[in-house]
């Protein structure tokens, strides 16, 4: 069943109807947890941090993007639910955390590192010439960076519904255990 662009933007409308809080709701929820963990970091950073500062602010920034990752998964699983006219619960944010989030940390990891390789030259160049303070190296940085975002982009459009496929899965397999 192909339906056109208009029929479905028409679709998504009449389920959001009167739906809209407890989306909205675990999207605040989800981004205040996010920031109330990160924000501790964050200070630690200060002005002018050292480099264990800078290294324990990046893991936890790690830690944090994953914990979100998971929490991500279940913004993703209300507004499916929604959009089966099953009922929802701001409590189906935390979903994946009991139902193997494994699985969607794996997939953010793996993103990271295909996403690592492509960025970690500018990455290094920027590092560079902040460190040295040298006006080229700002350039050179900046211009790599455009250059790196090209393929930035092509692969996260490409990446972009592997959490969606996840939850499809995941549906399928309670699914074929009911029964």
């Amino acid at each position: 069943m192909k339906l056109s662009s208009k029929e479905l933007k028409r679709s998504a409308r009449e389920i959001l109807t009167g739906h809209y809080g407890i989306p909205m709701l675990a999207l605040v929820i989800s981004t205040l947890i996010a920031f109330i963990i990160q924000f501790p970091f964050q200070l630690l950073l200060g002005n002018n941090p050292g480099f264990l500062q800078a290294v324990i602010y990046l893991l936890a920034s790690l830690i944090i993007s994953l914990l979100t990752t998971v929490l991500n998964a279940g913004r993703i699983y209300i507004h499916l639910n929604l959009a089966r006219h099953k009922k929802v619960q701001v409590f189906d944010l935390f979903y994946f955390f009991t139902r193997r989030p494994d699985r969607f940390i794996l997939a953010a990891l793996l993103q990271v590192g295909i996403f690592l390789p492509v960025m970690l030259p500018a990455i290094i160049c920027m590092n560079s010439a902040f460190a040295r303070n040298i006006p080229s190296l700002y350039l050179i940085s900046a211009l790599l960076w455009g250059v790196t975002m090209i393929p930035v982009i092509l692969l996260s459009l490409m990446y972009q519904l592997i959490f969606y496929l996840f939850m499809t899965f995941i549906v399928f397999l309670i699914y074929a255990i009911c029964i």
